[in-house]
Parts: structure tokens; C-alpha cells; sequence
């Protein structure tokens, strides 16, 4: 089975965890086969969002230490500063032995281009899905005639 991309926006991700809802697992159970792909950008988005005083605090904390956890590739301390998660929301080590495969492995594209240019040039290029709330974006995106996915306050990828 070829696995294709589904990239990732960061007003789903915050718009999903605000909700309590983890949007890389909807995703993982709504579109098996796709790879959630995030970029640089995106990442740098949410620690702007966890280190502000504003509503979306808490659900960019989460998406943040999710991502950190769960991601393929090693997060450096450029990338993410680990102190500025919550202690109980900061990465944990895996033990040795502990082999259990993660439900979404997230994808990190280190592009260091705006994040809306970046999803647009990358879903064009590739033929990727794109997942996002954004509703300027999702219509830029689908007059392009790229396939266009969104998460409900359910947790339902519609």
C-alpha cells in the first residue's frame, strides 16, 4: 500500500486540541494510508501559541508535546525549547525494549517558507491531502483542485 501525504495546518491542530480532540489520530483512523506532515513553520507557530497569554495556550501545549513525542524525526532544541512545555506535557524517553508502533508517526518537513505558500506548493507538487480549518486556505486549496479535509468539534474528519 503506498502511503501518500496528508499535510497538516496549524488552525486544525489547534482547533482539534482546543476541542480535546487529537487531530493526527482522527486522521490515522479516517485516512488510513495517508502520512500526516507537518512543517517547520508549523511547529514554530504552536510554540509562539504555548508561550502567549491568549485561549490558545493550552491546546498549542498539547498539540506541541504530541508532536514532539510522536514525530519521525528528532526535534532538536532549535526546533522546539523543551522548557517552554509544561513539565507534565515535556517529552518522554522511551525505555529500551519499548517497541510499540505509534498510531501516527507525524512527518516534519523542515521548509522554512511561509506555511500557507508551503502547503499549497507541496499539495500541488505531491497530489497530497490537506488537512485545515483555515477557511481562506481551504478555498485557495480547493479551487486548485486539491483534496481539502477538515476536523468537526467531534473529532470526525469531514
Amino acid at each position: 500500500m503506498e502511503t501518500r501525504e496528508v499535510l497538516v495546518d496549524t488552525s486544525s491542530i489547534l482547533f482539534g486540541f482546543a476541542n480535546k480532540r487529537n487531530v493526527f489520530e482522527s486522521l490515522g483512523d479516517s485516512m488510513p494510508g495517508y502520512m500526516p506532515v507537518i512543517s517547520k513553520g508549523v511547529v514554530r507557530e504552536l510554540e509562539k501559541f504555548s508561550n502567549s497569554r491568549t485561549n490558545r495556550r493550552p491546546g498549542a501545549a498539547a498539540a506541541l508535546a504530541y508532536i514532539v513525542n510522536n514525530s519521525k524525526a528528532s526535534l532538536g532544541a532549535s526546533m522546539v525549547r523543551q522548557d517552554s512545555l509544561p513539565r507534565k506535557m515535556q517529552p518522554h524517553r522511551k525505555r529500551l525494549g519499548d517497541s510499540t508502533p505509534l498510531k501516527s508517526d507525524i512527518h516534519i518537513d523542515y521548509s522554512t517558507e511561509y506555511v500557507d505558500k508551503w502547503i499549497e506548493k507541496r499539495s500541488e507538487r505531491t497530489g497530497g491531502a490537506v488537512c485545515t480549518n483555515d477557511i481562506a486556505l481551504k478555498r485557495r486549496l480547493r479551487n486548485a483542485g486539491v483534496v481539502v479535509v477538515s476536523i468537526a468539534r467531534s473529532g470526525r474528519i469531514r
